[in-house]
């Protein structure tokens, strides 16, 4: 996560704004940064940032879930459908909640987004 991102989420979590409210935006800034081209993530801190991913996933905390799957997944998705990000470059990081998710979105949209590997 770069600086910029860190400091924003401090600075949110300083303003005393809810999750609700700061966690989609952060989470989305995390996406956008993941899917960017200009500085791309390292394969190591991809690993780790999806295995993170997947934990939040999981959290019994719906509002950090939801954040990261509509803010973060959908940003990274977004990225592959309208601009030249190679979904490929994460897809062999993406934990099992995180893949069941963006299927699922796939299906929804009623799409196939190339790279994404179907279980």
């Amino acid at each position: 996560m770069s600086l910029q991102t860190q400091s924003r989420m401090i600075e949110w979590q300083f303003d005393g704004l809810p999750p609700a409210l700061w966690a989609p935006s952060a989470f989305r800034t995390i996406g956008r940064a993941i899917a960017s081209k200009r500085s791309p993530v390292a394969e190591a801190d991809l690993k780790r940032l999806f295995q993170e991913i997947d934990r939040l996933l999981k959290s019994p905390d719906g509002q950090i879930a939801n954040a990261v799957a509509t803010g973060l997944l959908e940003e990274i998705w977004r990225s592959a459908r309208e601009s030249s990000f190679d979904f490929s470059t994460v897809d062999p990081h993406l934990g099992a909640q995180a893949r069941r998710y963006l299927v699922s979105w796939d299906d929804f949209n009623a799409t196939r987004t190339p790279g994404l590997r179907r279980p």
